[in-house]
């Protein structure tokens, strides 16, 4: 769509399926990401995109509620419902122009369409399996459905393997920490990459154990080195990272 008149906006819904709210809510989403309501527009009042589209006043009033719930737009007291503003990017970082990789986190959430792609994405976890498996504490070692597609997904490696051997952990730190824990002891040495994970860094510290650094060329780890390192220091273990591909 070109430049829109929010007054006289409309949204394109003759080939949606499902809901009308939904799809009406979909349209704001799209128009958003397009370029054709900016952020600021005034959208038409609820009443007046009912007559419109011919439709009950009560869906476009849920269809508003549910773009509200997305982020997408947000009512003003005494002036009407307006397309919600664009969060400016955060400014400053590092002078040298660095990307610190040390962490691995999501996108942010100031893109509508990406947003919208996420809340429809929990609409269908909530329809499929239900979302009260999130909202409480998890079973030890992690839903019994979970562990057995993890034992699936190793039975090319580990043929026979069992889903009561599998533990789900919380995370990469938190399996790191528990498996470190178990092997190695305070003064004790492990090996890893020259190039490795900052978290386990930071985890080899904060359980005292010594980390070593083992010598990396195009192919991984070089051999020669790391039995330079086991007959000199003994280490318990050697953390690698392999490459799916």
């Amino acid at each position: 769509m070109d430049d829109i008149d929010a007054g006289v906006w409309t949204p394109s819904i003759r080939k949606a399926a499902g809901p009308l709210y939904l799809a009406i809510a979909d349209a704001i989403a799209a128009d958003i990401a397009s370029g054709a309501l900016a952020g600021g527009v005034r959208l038409p009042p609820q009443r007046t995109l009912a007559d419109s589209l011919g439709i009950d006043f009560t869906t476009v009033s849920r269809a508003y509620a549910e773009a509200r719930r997305r982020g997408l737009i947000e009512g003003r007291v005494g002036q009407g419902t307006y397309v919600r503003q664009k969060r400016a990017a955060p400014q400053g970082g590092p002078a040298s122009g660095l990307i610190d990789m040390s962490m691995n986190l999501p996108p942010r959430f100031d893109d509508p369409a990406l947003s919208s792609r996420m809340w429809e994405a929990m609409a269908k976890l909530e329809a499929s399996h239900g979302l009260g498996l999130l909202m409480r504490y998890q079973e030890p070692g992690g839903a019994s459905a979970d562990r057995a597609a993890g034992a699936h997904w190793l039975s090319g490696r580990l043929p026979g393997l069992l889903s009561e051997r599998v533990l789900v952990a919380p995370g990469a730190q938190g399996a790191l920490l528990a498996i470190l824990s178990l092997i190695a002891a305070p003064g004790e040495t492990i090996c890893a990459e020259a190039l490795t994970y900052p978290g386990f860094r930071a985890l080899a510290a904060h359980l005292r154990i010594k980390l070593t650094e083992v010598a990396i060329d195009a192919e991984g780890v070089v051999p020669e080195a790391f039995d330079a390192i086991c007959r000199k220091e003994r280490p318990k273990a050697l953390l690698l990272h392999a490459d799916p591909a």
